[in-house]
Order: C-alpha cells, then sequence, then structure tokens
C-alpha cells in the first residue's frame, strides 16, 4: 500500500483497458489482488490462482477480485482463494462477470470477523457455471438488490458463519435480488440453505434441478 494504507493491487486494470491474464499466480497484495474499474474495461483471465490477499491496514478488505463500474470480466479454469471479505466482489449496476469451471474456497472474514462469501453480488450480474464454491464465510453467494446471480451446474459447499451466528448461508439474497440456479448442489450450509431477506419478486425463479441438503443447524 501507499504512505495513507491505500491500493496494494496486484494488477489494477481501469479506464476502458483491455487485458489478458494466462497461467499466473498472484498473491499476498493487500486490498485486492486485481482490481478491474470502469465502463468499458474488459479482463479475460484463465487458468490463473487469486490468492492470500492480505487485508488493508484498517482490516476492512483483502479481496481476491473487485469487478466494478460497468467493467467486465470472462475467467475460467481460475483459483481464487485464502482471500478476506469477498473471493470475487462485484459491483456496479452495469459489471458483468462470468466464470467457468472455477474454484473460489477458503475465504476469511475482515478484521471485525465479518463477511467473506465466495462471490458477493453488490451490483450488476455474475453468471457462475461448473464452479466449486467451497468453504467461505458467511455464505458461498451473496446477492444483493440490484444483482443477479445465474448458478448451472455448479456446487456451493461448507459455509462458515461470520461472527454473526445466523450466517453460513449457501446462498444468501437480500433486498430482491435475483438468482437463478439450475443443476446445482448447495450442501453442508451451516445455517440455510438458501435464505431470502427483503423483497423478492424472483424468488419462485430461484432453483430448478437443485439439491440443497446438510443444513447442520436449523435453517432453511
Amino acid at each position: 500500500p501507499d504512505s495513507d494504507g491505500n491500493y496494494g493491487y496486484g494488477l489494477e486494470i481501469v479506464d476502458g483497458s483491455m487485458a489478458e491474464i494466462d497461467g499466473c499466480d498472484i498473491a499476498h497484495n493487500t486490498s485486492a489482488a486485481v482490481f478491474i474499474d470502469t465502463v468499458g474495461t474488459i479482463v479475460r483471465m484463465r487458468d490463473t490462482v487469486v490468492r492470500h490477499t492480505l487485508l488493508d491496514p484498517l482490516g476492512n478488505v483483502g479481496v481476491g477480485i473487485v469487478v466494478a463500474n460497468d467493467a467486465e470480466l470472462v475467467a475460467s479454469a481460475c483459483s481464487i482463494e485464502g482471500n478476506a471479505a469477498a473471493g470475487l466482489d462485484i459491483e456496479g449496476a452495469g459489471t458483468r462477470v462470468f466464470l467457468v469451471d472455477s474454484v473460489v474456497r477458503d475465504t476469511r472474514c475482515n478484521g471485525a470477523g465479518l463477511l467473506g462469501a465466495g462471490v458477493a453480488v453488490y451490483a450488476g450480474e455474475v453468471e457462475l457455471r461448473d464452479c466449486l464454491l467451497e468453504a467461505n464465510r458467511a455464505a458461498g453467494l451473496s446477492v444483493d438488490a440490484m444483482a443477479s446471480a445465474r448458478v448451472a451446474s455448479t456446487t456451493i459447499r461448507g459455509p462458515l458463519a461470520d461472527a454473526t451466528p445466523i450466517t453460513g448461508h449457501g446462498v444468501l439474497v437480500r433486498g430482491g435480488g435475483v438468482p437463478r440456479a439450475r443443476s446445482t448442489i448447495l450442501e453442508h450450509n451451516t445455517t440455510a440453505g438458501v435464505p431470502v431477506y427483503g423483497w423478492a419478486a424472483h424468488s419462485s425463479q430461484l432453483c430448478s434441478s437443485a439439491s440443497l441438503h446438510g443444513v447442520e443447524s436449523p435453517g432453511t
């Protein structure tokens, strides 16, 4: 990080740039390993490991990959592991992420003992196909208002609680987020496989040919 404790990214791709990342190991950075931002920015990532990002000096975030403000990421055969606050953080109404044949695991909480989702979609859209989300904190996948997620042929396994004891969900839906899951397994959840909080007009479309099992404490 700089003298003010900011930044510390491994890769920063912004302002409408285009980049291809192939066969890389991006490790031990601060705040975010890969930061992708701004409308028109497009990144293709393949066969790459993004791991062990350190928390910023305030202990807030140590995210694997941030995609924000209408940027686009297409990633395949990647491993995002051992990061903090979120493995993959998606923000911005026009932001799009496609994650295929990849693993997101072992995301840690932040310094306050909170957060830690494998994939956190605050706004924008994500498509997960043939992926494994395993042993993350708070939720394997969280989908907030103004966000949508399409999940296919994916396993979400063993999410652990953060400092809030009612977390540890497979897919957490809040404030009208729109997830759709098909041919997907959610297993060994701590509290609930798929809790839906707030207005969710599309919740009836949530699951098709999905299996939910192994809740370890009372949940849905």
